[in-house]
């Protein structure tokens, strides 16, 4: 019995405690000419966590490579997520190649279908809400005509 609680209490005190969600950092990107805060998940442990736990979404997150001009497949679980998430994958070329929703808890494994260069994850219904759909150009600039686009 001895044996078995302290097994237990050493792999309890192993598991990674979550970082808080102001821990990772918040950068404005462009959804074609629309600004968007997210957070940043580019380290391993960010990305392991994602959006685990969080009771409230007030900015979307990017999962990025630990090398941003790194291209590989990705996928997502939803496991200790509380709420139901919308995820676009983006290709190489910095356009959204596909949309997902993701089910608050569920264990379905989403996989990108291909290498992609980030993962953008919102609140369920954002992508369908702002009409961002398959081929908008995400991006840490806005387009180059956005302003001829306003006029």
């Amino acid at each position: 019995f001895v044996g078995l609680m302290l097994l237990w209490l050493s792999a309890w005190q192993a598991e990674p405690r979550l970082l808080a969600i102001e821990q990772f950092p918040l950068k404005v990107i462009y959804l074609n000419c629309t600004p968007l805060q997210v957070r940043i998940a580019a380290t391993e442990r960010h990305r392991n966590q994602g959006m685990m736990q969080q009771a409230a979404i007030p900015h979307g997150m990017l999962f990025i490579h630990d090398n941003p001009s790194q291209v590989t497949p990705m996928a997502f679980w939803m496991k200790n997520t509380l709420l139901d998430l919308d995820i676009a994958f983006v290709a190489p070329e910095h356009r959204i190649k596909a949309i997902h929703r993701m089910q608050a808890h569920s264990t379905d494994i989403v996989h990108s279908d291909g290498p992609v260069s980030m993962a953008l994850e919102m609140p369920a219904g954002y992508f369908a809400q702002q009409k961002i759909t398959v081929g908008t150009r995400i991006g840490w600039q806005p387009l180059s005509d956005c302003n001829q686009r306003q006029q």
